[in-house]
């Protein structure tokens, strides 16, 4: 991509990153559940190829002649009865047979964690989106 651009030009990209969850706000026991049920439907769920980091990925632009690049990170959180959470019901849902057989929770954990998805007091954070820019030099 850099080879294709002209002197001056900008290279935008932009991703999501998944990340471990992180529960703000949950009845009690409920963070655990949430957690560890994300947790495995990221684990279960096809994924594409590890993508480097946010700083890898600068020191490989600078490398190619870029400059002025700049990493802009963006998280927001998602509430429960809204549509992430929805997202994750979904998944649970539809793995469950994975998420009982292979990975072990039980049928009362994974319907603690279609409750806790709909609870509109669970707030999470469960990744980030990352938008990457960079100029070529001249």
């Amino acid at each position: 991509m850099t080879a294709l651009l002209r002197s001056e030009g900008w290279l935008v990209l932009a991703g999501t990153i998944v990340a471990p969850p992180i529960v703000y706000s949950a009845v009690p026991g409920g963070t655990t559940v949430i957690d560890l049920v994300i947790r495995a439907i990221h684990a279960l769920t096809p994924s594409p190829a590890a993508s480097p980091s946010t700083d890898a990925t600068i020191g490989l632009l600078v490398a190619l002649g870029m400059d002025q690049v700049c990493a802009t990170t963006h998280t927001e959180t998602i509430r429960g009865g809204g549509p992430g959470c929805a997202l994750y019901r979904h998944a649970a849902r539809h793995l469950r047979d994975q998420l009982t057989g292979t990975v072990g929770f039980t049928k009362a954990e994974l319907d603690q964690f279609e409750r806790l998805m709909q609870d509109p007091g669970v707030l999470l954070r469960v990744g980030s989106n990352v938008t990457l820019h960079a100029r070529m030099t001249t």
